[in-house]
Order: C-alpha cells, then structure tokens, then sequence
C-alpha cells in the first residue's frame, strides 16, 4: 500500500521546485536582456541555449543516482509540472478590474 506524502515532505518538494523555478526564471530573464542589448540574427533561441547549459549540470550530478532515481525523479517532475499548467491560471487584471473578482466560495 502506497504512504501518503507527510506536510513536511510536501514541503521540501514544493521548496526544491520553487528554488529550480528561481534560478530558471533569474537565468532566462538575464539571458533576455543580454539578447535585447546584444541582436545577434544567427544565435540560437535562448530556450536552447538555456536548455544546453542546463543539460551539462545535470549530465555532471546525475552519476550520483541511480538510474531507476532519475527516471522516478523524472517522471515526479513530469507529473507536477502538468499539474501547475493544469490547475493554475493566469488572470488578466484588466478582467478583474472589469468585472471584479468572483466569490469562489
């Protein structure tokens, strides 16, 4: 029979996600003003950039685990990443300036 995840497992889970998303998101966001200043029509997409350096890290710390850890790890991150895309929206506030914001209760 498969444990419910403890609060605090829960917790150190959404921490480590959120710290990745930080990094991620300061990392892009430089990488979009140095393109801005710095027109470059034959660099590549930072996407692909980001998504290159990124691969050298984790090529460097996943000897560490094993393979089964990884997948497993992969696939937790898979899962929850659908989930926020998922379950989370974005709304306009122009939308809610508009029409207010409703009682979801």
């Amino acid at each position: 029979m498969q444990e419910h995840p403890t609060p605090e497992l829960i917790r150190d889970y959404t921490a480590a996600l959120m710290q990745s998303a930080a990094q991620l998101s300061l990392i892009l966001e430089q990488m979009a003003v140095f393109s801005e200043a710095h027109p470059n029509p034959h660099a590549k997409p930072i996407p692909v950039v980001l998504s290159e350096l990124v691969e050298g890290i984790v090529a460097d710390n996943l000897g560490r685990f094993e393979p089964g850890d990884v997948k497993l790890a992969t696939r937790l991150l898979g899962q929850t990443t659908e989930a926020i895309g998922n379950d989370l929206f974005f709304v306009d506030p122009a939308l809610v300036e508009e029409h207010g914001i409703p009682d979801l209760n």
